[in-house]
């Protein structure tokens, strides 16, 4: 499958001759990244048993697998600017990115009628956006020595834009006290939820 990307960029401190700015950079860049389904889940095969009374057993699988699968595919914006001052002893790195999954491979559960417990689809969109910020200066710089720093901040919102036309959650993984792990339209990926008590004045009920 085929997953192309591409970056452009534009150095604006060719434009114009400031003394405080050594370099200034805009950056615009765009990628995709495929995956694809585990091996074997293309096609429905049974399974043989044991032979009972010579006679050759077989079982059909519990979860239904897909020939029509696509890849997963991840597309991603990123816009960045990157400026350095002072003879590069002070520097800036501020990048704002989005990035959202489609079709992701995903075992749901089908109709009982299908006669089995899961079924292989496409679905889900799952967005990632947020800023990164980067400050890095050089604190002293004499002779042989010097001594630099860098200051990193980051900020991600995580979103569940749609799973498939007729399912709003899924469930991840269930543990222990009946607490699950959940990927629900309208919330973040792998939401934890569980249950508590009826409280009145404070106290449980």
């Amino acid at each position: 499958f085929f997953y192309p990307a591409a970056t452009v960029s534009f150095v604006y401190s060719e434009l114009f001759d400031a003394s405080f700015m050594d370099f200034g950079k805009l950056r615009f860049n765009y990628a995709e990244v495929g995956n694809d389904a585990p091996m074997q889940r293309l096609q429905n095969v049974y399974s043989l048993g044991t032979p009972f009374g010579g006679n050759t057993l077989a079982s059909a699988p519990n979860t239904g697998f897909n020939a029509n699968l696509l890849p997963e595919n991840t597309r991603s914006l990123e816009l960045g600017f990157e400026n350095k001052f002072f003879k590069d002893r002070l520097g800036a790195d501020l990048t704002f990115y989005r990035s959202n999954t489609f079709n992701q491979i995903l075992a749901v559960r089908p109709s009982t009628a299908s006669g089995t417990y899961f079924q292989y689809v496409n679905a889900g969109d799952i967005q990632n956006q947020g800023i990164e910020l980067q400050l890095y200066g050089n604190i002293v710089k004499k002779g042989d020595f010097r001594w630099d720093a860098r200051l990193n901040w980051a900020m991600n919102r995580n979103k569940v834009i749609s799973l498939t036309d007729d399912l709003t959650t899924y469930q991840l993984a269930s543990v222990q006290g009946g607490i699950t792990i959940e990927a629900t339209v309208g919330e973040p990926y792998g939401v934890i939820k569980g249950s508590n008590f009826v409280y009145h004045e404070g106290e449980p009920i």
